[in-house]
């Protein structure tokens, strides 16, 4: 198991502390950081068992650092995971368990549960984005062939919690690009004729709580590194009009049955829902549409 770290003082020793928790704990536990100045490598040290490397900060990319990784670590399968992840029980047995029964698989995603922190319509985001990859109780795979039909999810891997082969890791490591080397990667090992996974029984708790200047900056970085990573162009901007408004409407009924919040907390979020839900769909339209030179991820 592999983690890249940065300033990972608040979260790195929680996140170790759940993966070394896991039933059986993994074969070797790697993580290399790139300069932290804030107690990071004091956190990772104090866990016996955990091998840091360190590198500068300049050395440090996605995919750069995760092909470090990848070479430093013994085993057949490596998994990531980011410093603000953290594995639910049985979430290192869901994704090992997907490339012994499918020996066709060369990297496998697991589910991303958002957690109570994140703003409603991101953790919405969050939840349809991976209710979109399968069922919840089964691994589902795909290769090139489902492209047409299943559209983005063909790429659909993410390195906040990701499993892949070593051996075609080494074969076909992570592009050097700005962001979303985990979906380059899928382009590319879909196009040698290897095949994906999406693993649900392997959960990390793990999202974002942006604010909606944060959210839309997030969406376009997101389309131009897909646009350089695998080509993706966004559908015509009237559908995606049509789609901006299906969100809203299912993000405020999901908002106004949400108990876990209090009516006066969903009443001032309703407002907001079809901001966040155009932002989803549009913010990075133009950013997909045009050359990804045009754009800083």
């Amino acid at each position: 198991m592999c983690v890249p770290t940065y300033q990972g003082a608040r979260e790195v020793g929680r996140l170790l502390d759940a993966v070394l928790a896991q039933d059986p704990p993994p074969e070797e536990v790697i993580v290399v950081d790139s300069g932290s100045t804030d107690g990071t490598l004091a956190i990772v040290r104090a866990r016996p068992g955990v091998r840091l490397l360190e590198i500068s900060q300049a050395e440090f990319g996605h995919g750069r650092t995760r092909n470090f990784l990848a070479v430093s670590a013994s085993g057949d399968v490596v998994l990531f995971l980011t410093q603000d992840a953290v594995p639910r029980p049985g979430w290192l047995g869901g994704l090992v368990e997907v490339f012994a029964s499918h020996p066709d698989v060369v990297a496998a995603v697991g589910l991303q549960v958002p957690p109570p922190h994140c703003p409603p319509p991101v953790r919405y985001d969050i939840e349809a984005t991976f209710a979109a990859l399968g069922p919840r109780d089964r691994t589902t795979t795909w290769g090139a062939a489902d492209r047409d039909r299943l559209g983005w999810r063909t790429t659909a891997l993410s390195n906040s919690s990701c499993g892949y082969r070593c051996e075609v890791l080494l074969e076909l490591p992570f592009p050097e690009v700005g962001f979303a080397e985990d979906q380059a990667f899928a382009a590319q090992a879909l196009a040698a004729g290897h095949r994906l996974a999406y693993a649900p029984l392997a959960e990390v708790v793990h999202g974002h709580d942006l604010t909606f200047r944060q959210y839309w900056a997030r969406q376009r970085a997101e389309a131009s590194a897909l646009r350089t990573a695998t080509g993706w162009r966004p559908r015509p901007l009237v559908v995606l009009a049509g789609l901006a408004a299906r969100d809203t409407a299912t993000w405020a009924w999901s908002l106004l049955r949400d108990r876990d919040q209090p009516l006066r907390q969903r009443l001032a979020w309703l407002p907001r829902i079809p901001l966040y839900a155009v932002a989803r769909r549009l913010a990075g339209w133009r950013a997909g549409s045009r050359r990804a030179s045009e754009h800083r991820p």
